[in-house]
C-alpha cells in the first residue's frame, strides 16, 4: 500500500491559521500529494537532509515538518545554491513551493 505524503503550503496567513487548527480549505492550500517515487526522487537526493540541517528539522517518513518564518528563506536560499538541484524535476517544484510560502509569508508543512 503506498503512503499518502504531502508537501503543502498555506495561501494566506488566514489559511495557515486554519491549517494550524487542522483545518483545510482546498482552495487557500496549495497541496502537493506526493507519488511513491516522487518521495523517493526527492529522498534520495538528499534534499530533506539539507534542510533538515540547515533549519534543524527532521523532514522523514512518519514525520511531519513545518518551516516558516526566516527559516523559509534560508531553505529557499540554501536549495537554489545546492549543487543537486537539478537531479529531479521534484527539486524544482520542492523550490516553487518554497518560494510560494515566502512570497505568501506563510509556511511549507511535509506530512510524511
Amino acid at each position: 500500500m503506498e503512503e499518502k505524503r504531502f508537501i503543502t503550503v498555506p495561501l494566506t496567513i488566514e489559511a495557515k491559521i486554519n491549517f494550524d487548527r487542522g483545518e483545510e480549505i482546498e482552495d487557500q492550500i496549495l497541496t502537493w500529494q506526493l507519488t511513491e517515487n516522487e518521495f523517493n526522487s526527492l529522498y534520495n537526493s538528499g534534499v530533506f537532509t539539507l534542510l533538515n540541517n540547515e533549519c534543524e528539522l527532521m523532514i522523514d517518513d512518519f514525520e511531519s515538518e513545518s518551516i516558516e518564518g526566516n527559516n523559509i528563506q534560508v531553505a529557499l536560499s540554501r536549495l537554489q545554491n545546492w549543487e543537486n538541484k537539478n537531479c529531479c524535476k521534484e527539486i524544482e517544484k520542492l523550490i516553487n513551493m518554497v518560494t510560494t510560502a515566502l512570497e505568501k509569508n506563510t509556511c511549507i508543512n511535509f506530512d510524511f
